[in-house]
């Protein structure tokens, strides 16, 4: 393949839209166009990849626990109820 476009790399799972374009907004993802197509190259997607920052052991993952909470329909349902 010669290069991505954004609904490829969405498809994958790894990367929505929103977060791709920010990411080519930013500077921090390289895009090419092709009249209306936005086009992303391998070696500019693995770049980008490898730029992000690692999660293991020397670095804590720190999403929030209300964040993690707020996933489960059944925590969402529990909280609409205490709040009443």
């Amino acid at each position: 393949m010669a290069g991505y476009s954004i609904a490829d790399l969405e498809a994958t799972g790894v990367i929505s839209r929103g977060p791709l374009y920010r990411a080519i907004r930013e500077g921090r993802l390289v895009a090419r166009k092709h009249g209306k197509r936005t086009i992303i190259l391998p070696a500019d997607w693995e770049r980008f990849l490898q730029s992000l920052p690692k999660v293991g052991i020397d670095v804590p993952f720190t999403e929030p626990v209300a964040l993690r909470q707020s996933r489960s329909p059944a925590a969402a349902s529990q909280r609409r109820l205490t709040k009443i």
